[in-house]
This record gives structure tokens, sequence and C-alpha cells, in this order.
């Protein structure tokens, strides 16, 4: 769903709901764009925008941020 080249709008500042496009930071360095599905017991839960992947289960201290993802821009939309 993002292609090369690509630009993701985050805004760190918006709430999220299930269903939304997030952008998720975890304590050991990795970040990713998923979708938020819950927050249940202290672990969420997210799906991956590619089907071929399994659902992400984490525990909230494994993550470090979660911001919303806002838009994707194509690359002729940036000017620097």
């Amino acid at each position: 769903r993002i292609k090369h080249n690509e630009y993701v709008v985050i805004e760190p500042n918006h709430p999220y709901v299930a269903g939304d496009e997030v952008l998720i930071c975890t304590t050991d360095g990795q970040c990713m764009i998923k979708t938020f599905i819950w927050l249940r017991d202290g672990q969420y839960r997210f799906d991956s925008i590619n089907d071929d992947f399994d659902p992400l289960y984490l525990f909230e201290e494994d993550v470090e941020r979660i911001h919303y993802v806002g838009a994707i821009a194509k690359p002729s939309r940036y000017s620097p």
C-alpha cells in the first residue's frame, strides 16, 4: 500500500481508534506502519497492511510510541 518514494504524513497529537493506520516504534528500535486493532489488558494488537503477515501482539512496555498516520503522499507532492 505504501510504495517506494512515497511519504507518510504522521500526526503525533491526533488520537487514533480501532481501524486507524499508525506508526509504531518499539523499545528495540523497530518502526513500522500497522493498523491499530485494540489495547486490552496491557497488550496491543496490530494488523499488517499486507495480508501476508500475521497480526502483531505487543505489550505496552514494549511500545515506545504510536502516532496516527494522516496521509500517504506521492513523491510529486514533496517540494523542498
